[in-house]
């Protein structure tokens, strides 16, 4: 028992009696380096905390003894380290275009971070659906922190339907008008195709748009007036391409169908506008 109490009189003693040892200059250490350099001269280290701009977390900004001081084991050493950048609260940015928000951002002293888009048929494009960052419990977010946008693309583009050239204009335009757009009806001639039915449209089947886009309808229109040519004598088959030829349709072909065509309606030489429908009469 003595020798055991000799012992730990002797290691007291030595702690007791154990020079100085001169403080290290801890400011822009790290925390951990702090404790280290403390341990190794038996310092009690003491750490207080505080948020400035532009240092990092748990970097050492000042220290209490100076560097070069000398302290004995067991005297304190004190550092204040930093929690990071100062706390700042981020407007509402629901609502604002892109633009604002990232404005209000930079404002505010943090970063545009990802911009995420998604259509949104509700929601005028370019405008701010939601965001997010890595808030605090109140509310704040560190200064410089990054905020990600999700922006609206507005509606999501649909194709013109394909099979609408040479239908009836009626159908083509509430057709359109059900994908949102802008049918705008615009007057041609063209002789192969029969009044009021679609000639084209621009932009031409199958190409995209958004709502709210102009789609221009061709439709065949009034044409100049032609005669009703000769075809009597031939076939049904050789009356329609050569009624077509001038720009006249034929109605319906009354008779034989393997005959030949004895007169029509409206009579051959009758002066009629482009368009018209020919009724052939064959025996």
């Amino acid at each position: 028992m003595l020798v055991i109490v000799l012992v730990v009189f002797l290691g007291v003693q030595q702690f007791v009696l154990s020079p100085a040892a001169a403080v290290p200059d801890l400011v822009g250490s790290t925390l951990d380096e702090a404790r280290a350099e403390a341990t190794d001269g038996r310092w009690r280290l003491n750490v207080s905390e505080v948020r400035r701009d532009g240092t990092e977390v748990d970097e050492v900004l000042s220290q209490d003894p100076d560097p070069g001081t000398d302290l004995e084991a067991g005297q304190p050493l004190n550092v204040t380290v930093s929690l990071g950048q100062t706390l700042v609260e981020l407007p509402d940015l629901d609502e604002l275009s892109e633009e604002e928000a990232e404005a209000v951002i930079t404002f505010a002293g943090m970063k545009l971070g990802t911009v995420e888009r998604e259509y949104n048929a509700d929601i005028k494009p370019g405008t701010v659906m939601s965001y997010s960052a890595d808030f605090l419990e109140d509310g704040r977010l560190p200064k410089g922190s990054m905020v990600d946008l999700t922006v609206s693309d507005g509606a999501k583009p649909r194709l013109i339907p394909t099979g609408l050239v040479g239908e009836n204009a009626l159908t083509v335009v509430a057709e359109l008008q059900e994908l949102q757009t802008e049918p705008v009806v615009e007057r041609v001639q063209d002789p192969s195709v029969a009044l009021n039915y679609v000639v084209s449209l621009d932009p031409p089947e199958g190409a995209q748009v958004s709502p709210g886009d102009t789609v221009t309808v061709r439709v065949s229109s009034p044409r100049d007036k032609v005669q009703v040519p000769d075809v009597v004598g031939k076939s049904a088959g050789q009356a329609d391409s050569e009624l077509r030829a001038v720009g006249l349709t034929v109605l319906g072909i009354e008779g034989p169908g393997g005959g030949t065509v004895q007169r029509t309606d409206p009579e051959v030489g009758t002066e009629v506008p482009q368009g018209t429908s020919v009724r052939l009469v064959t025996g």
